[in-house]
């Protein structure tokens, strides 16, 4: 029981999940950001190619 107690009072791995918490407030926007930045990019393509074909060419 005294173990236990001791686990319990015990705060070394305290910095560890507050690490992983700032890295996970950093990772997210950062994919969120990623995400939006593909989304736009696949946009952009879609009206390029879109405005070659109607120019008669044929993007690959």
């Amino acid at each position: 029981m005294r173990t236990f107690i001791a686990l319990l009072r015990d705060d070394n791995g305290a910095s560890l999940v507050e690490y992983a918490m700032i890295a996970a407030a950093v990772a997210l926007p950062l994919l969120a950001l990623g995400a939006a930045i593909a989304t736009n990019a696949a946009g952009q393509l879609t009206t390029t190619t879109s405005n070659l074909q109607k120019l008669g060419t044929n993007p690959p």
